[in-house]
C-alpha cells in the first residue's frame, strides 16, 4: 500500500467516526431549556415615622398592603428583591431597593426638597437564612451582698441586641442612653451624637427593663425618657415625633 492509499484511507476512518458521533448527538434528547431557577427573595416591613402625613395605604407590586397610621407597622413580607414602588393612597411612591437575601426594614419619613419628595430610611436586620434566634451572653459589671457589703464583680449574663434610631426631624442631633432598672447592674451603655436618620449600631445589654433616656446632644437636659424591654433578641427603638410639639416618642421593634 503506497503513500496516498494509506491517507486516504486515515481520512476515511476518521469521517466514518465523526459521522457516527453526529449520529449518536442527534438520538440525545438535550432539552432546550433548564429549571427555572428560585426567585431572588427579600423579606421587609413598612413603618410610617412621618409626623407631617396622616394615614395611607400602601400598595407594592400591585398588591394593597394596608393602611399605616403615625408608628404604624406593616409586618415582614416576603418579596422578589429588586426595585420596588411603594405606591402610598395620597398620591406619593417612594422607589426602594429590597436586598437580596435580607431581611430588614423601610421607614417613611417626612418629605424634604423643592418639589417635596417622601423620604425614608433602609434598615438591614441579617440575612434571611440566618439564624434568628439570639443565644450570646454579655460580660457585665455587677453588684451583690455578702453579709451586707456590696461585692463588685463581672458576671455573664444572658443578652439580648439593641438599637436606637433617630427618625425625629425636628429634635437635632442627640445623645441616647441605657441605663437599667436593676440596681445590681452598674454598666450603662449610649450613642453619643446621633443625628436625623442616623441608626445606631446593635449593642448587646442583659436581657431586662431599661430606661432609655434621649439627652440633647452634649448637655445633661433630657428630652424624652421611656421603659424598654429587652428580651433574648435583637431589639430597634425608633426615636419618633416631634420635638418641638412635644410629642416625641419611642417605637420598639422586635427585629427576629
Amino acid at each position: 500500500m503506497n503513500m496516498k492509499t494509506k491517507q486516504r484511507t486515515t481520512f476515511l476512518l476518521i469521517g466514518a467516526f465523526l459521522l457516527i458521533i453526529a449520529l449518536l448527538s442527534s438520538c440525545v434528547d438535550v432539552p432546550s431549556e433548564g429549571p427555572t431557577p428560585p426567585g431572588l427573595q427579600a423579606e421587609y416591613r413598612i413603618i410610617h415615622a412621618a409626623t407631617d402625613m396622616n394615614q395611607v395605604g400602601v400598595t407594592v407590586d400591585g398588591k394593597a398592603l394596608g393602611n399605616l397610621a403615625f408608628k404604624g407597622v406593616i409586618p415582614h413580607q416576603e418579596y422578589t428583591s429588586g426595585t420596588k414602588n411603594l405606591v402610598l393612597s395620597n398620591g406619593e411612591e417612594v422607589i426602594v431597593s429590597m436586598s437580596t437575601d435580607y431581611r430588614g426594614s423601610f421607614i417613611l419619613l417626612n418629605a424634604e426638597g423643592d418639589p417635596l419628595q417622601r423620604t425614608y430610611l433602609k434598615l438591614q436586620e441579617r440575612r434571611m437564612f440566618d439564624n434568628a434566634a439570639f443565644s450570646e451572653e454579655v460580660k457585665w459589671y455587677h453588684q451583690s451582698w455578702v453579709d451586707g457589703v456590696a461585692v463588685h464583680d463581672t458576671v455573664s449574663l444572658k443578652a439580648g441586641a439593641v438599637r436606637p434610631v433617630h427618625c425625629s426631624p425636628d429634635a437635632g442631633s442627640v445623645d441616647i442612653v441605657f441605663v437599667s432598672q436593676n440596681p445590681d447592674l452598674l454598666d450603662q451603655i449610649g450613642w453619643g451624637g446621633v443625628g436625623y436618620r442616623v441608626q445606631g449600631t446593635y449593642a448587646k445589654l442583659p436581657v431586662g427593663t431599661w430606661d432609655m433616656t434621649v439627652y440633647k446632644a452634649g448637655t445633661e437636659e433630657a428630652v424624652y425618657t421611656t421603659p424598654v424591654y429587652l428580651g433574648n433578641i435583637r431589639t430597634t427603638v425608633l426615636i419618633v415625633g416631634s420635638f418641638a410639639n412635644g410629642t416625641l416618642t419611642a417605637l420598639v421593634l422586635q427585629d427576629n
